[in-house]
């Protein structure tokens, strides 16, 4: 099921956001500066956009698969943008991490991450006093 995602292009030569095959779950994600990342240093890089995550969705940003060969990390795997991250001065950013020898370049335009549309549903919690399951002992303890 398709969604419309309303976005602003901040420099009218980035590409328009698209998704590059037509199995492909993310969008790629570009970014809009030139920056040189040292080893072991990270920077929080522009992307260019203000994208609007549609009412009831969020959109997660995540890595490329190839930036592994590239010796780029993102420091905390993914970004949440929430529905309601969507002002004139909202414009995504990249927080990318050297985790190689040799400093690093971006492109502009080059796309680093990929960003995914996913449903939400809000929580409405309610503390208990007690719980009946057994405790399975953490991270990890079914091998």
């Amino acid at each position: 099921m398709d969604i419309e995602v309303k976005y602003k292009k901040l420099d009218p030569n980035l590409p328009d956001l698209a998704y590059q095959t037509a199995g492909a779950v993310a969008f790629d994600v570009p970014v809009a500066e030139v920056v040189t990342i040292e080893p072991g240093e990270t920077k929080f890089v522009k992307c260019g956009y203000i994208i609007c995550p549609p009412e009831g969705h969020m959109i997660m940003l995540a890595p490329r698969g190839s930036n592994s060969k590239k010796q780029i990390a993102m420091p905390h795997s993914v970004g949440i943008f929430d529905q309601d991250f969507c002002g004139p001065e909202d414009e995504w950013r990249m927080p990318l991490r050297n985790i190689g020898t040799e400093p690093y370049t971006t492109e502009f335009g080059e796309r680093l991450g990929q960003g995914i549309v996913i449903p939400i549903k809000r929580a409405n919690f309610s503390e208990i006093g007690e719980f009946d399951d057994p405790t399975r002992g953490g991270f990890g303890t079914t091998g």
